[in-house]
């Protein structure tokens, strides 16, 4: 990633990455200035809920763990018109490859090795509890074939090639989160 390192910044990474393939000129900072943060942990001892905001620290100045699609379609709508934002989290991987067909990238939130990880925890937050990994990560999907992704690694490689069925069942254990804009006309 380049300066200034956002040590937990992959999604906003991410964001930024796909809101300026759509002529929006914005950085990763500008971004993780943006987003909603909650506590890693409050007074209570409940988790942060990443579906509420980013969990701890973006920077890694103090723990944090990342956060999931809600905020970031969210903080996307900040850019561009919210009908463009499309949040497709939960559907089926067909959606992401018929975005990919329409020459838009997609946002994803995927296991930092790209395959299914064995070290999953529950966290009991305020709204409930909530399946987690330290092992997350967020890339952008730029291409595919019958046997391979392609994406955009916010740690610095650009189409690097990942196996695709490892890459969707490490998707499917993160909740096939998804969101990718909608071209205009």
């Amino acid at each position: 990633m380049d300066d200034p390192r956002l040590f937990n910044g992959c999604e906003v990474t991410s964001l930024a990455m796909m809101l300026n393939f759509n002529d929006i000129n914005i950085t990763k900072q500008q971004l993780a200035d943006a987003i909603t943060t909650v506590p890693l942990e409050d007074e209570t001892g409940l988790k942060g809920n990443p579906h509420e905001g980013f969990v701890g620290s973006v920077s890694g100045e103090t723990p944090g763990l990342g956060v999931y699609h809600d905020p970031i379609a969210q903080l996307a709508t900040d850019y561009v018109d919210s009908n463009r934002v499309k949040d497709i989290t939960g559907k089926g991987f067909s959606n992401v490859i018929e975005a990919l067909s329409e020459g838009q990238p997609v946002w994803v939130i995927v296991t930092s090795t790209f395959s299914p990880v064995t070290n999953m925890q529950t966290w009991e937050t305020a709204a409930g509890p909530i399946d987690i990994t330290y092992d997350m990560h967020s890339v952008v999907l730029t291409g595919f074939d019958k046997d391979n992704v392609y994406l955009n690694n916010p740690y610095g490689e650009k189409n690097q090639t990942v196996n695709r069925a490892d890459f969707i069942a490490a998707w499917k254990q993160m909740g096939s989160q998804a969101i990718y804009i909608k071209k205009t006309k």
